[in-house]
């Protein structure tokens, strides 16, 4: 705390109430009190101050207009990744390439992130990138008791609701993925590219991880 009007102020630590008695300030002249607050905060929102009335022995009272102030919740860091990346070279043909797309939550906040979600569509390039044998697999208990993975075996959809990730912690989605070229495809690169993929949650704003690609090279 700073103050240079003199008097006393009165702001214990966590408190919610300032008072200042007996501040005096000279003719045409100004005075600052400084004060550190702490905000903790469950959501994003607004706090709004209310008016302050300033009172003295020479002068009429004086009102400050009330402020608000704006409460942010950092976003997590949200990548996706696949991996191996790249794939191959393998063959020869029929051959099925394996690997895994990797979705990871980090919380930066101070509080707990709740109501965690995202939805995705595997791209359809043909051949087509699916869900591979083992899906959906378990999900580990940084994501919250109440998380929830849903992806089919062959099929190209993934969906994760109801994820909470304490602060400083990390949730790992991990889906295995799979890609079959028959014998008619031919040999070469294929790059496989996942559209940007956006995390949202109850406290923090959305997020975008992506657009990553995953590169497939066959015999």
């Amino acid at each position: 705390m700073n103050n240079d009007c003199g008097g006393t102020v009165a702001a214990p630590p966590g408190a919610n109430s300032i008072l200042l008695v007996n501040g005096t300030l000279g003719a045409n002249a100004s005075c600052t009190i400084r004060l550190d607050l702490q905000v903790t905060a469950t959501t994003a929102g607004s706090l709004t101050s209310p008016a302050v009335v300033l009172s003295s022995n020479q002068a009429p009272n004086a009102t400050a207009a009330a402020i608000t102030l704006t409460v942010t919740v950092p976003a997590p860091a949200f990548t996706m990744d696949f991996l191996p990346n790249p794939l191959g070279p393998i063959g020869p043909r029929p051959v099925t390439g394996n690997g895994t797309l990797t979705f990871t939550i980090t919380n930066n906040a101070a509080i707990p992130l709740t109501g965690l979600a995202f939805n995705h569509t595997l791209p359809g390039r043909p051949p087509p990138l699916t869900v591979g044998p083992g899906a959906p697999p378990p999900l580990p208990a940084s994501c919250g008791a109440g998380a929830n993975l849903t992806a089919s075996v062959g099929g190209n959809t993934i969906q994760f609701t109801g994820g909470q990730v304490a602060p400083g912690q990390t949730c790992t989605v991990t889906i295995p993925v799979q890609v079959t070229f028959a014998a008619t495809d031919s040999a070469g690169t294929y790059n496989y590219t996942n559209s940007p993929v956006t995390l949202n949650s109850t406290e923090a704003a959305p997020v975008t991880a992506g657009p990553v690609t995953w590169t497939v090279v066959v015999n």
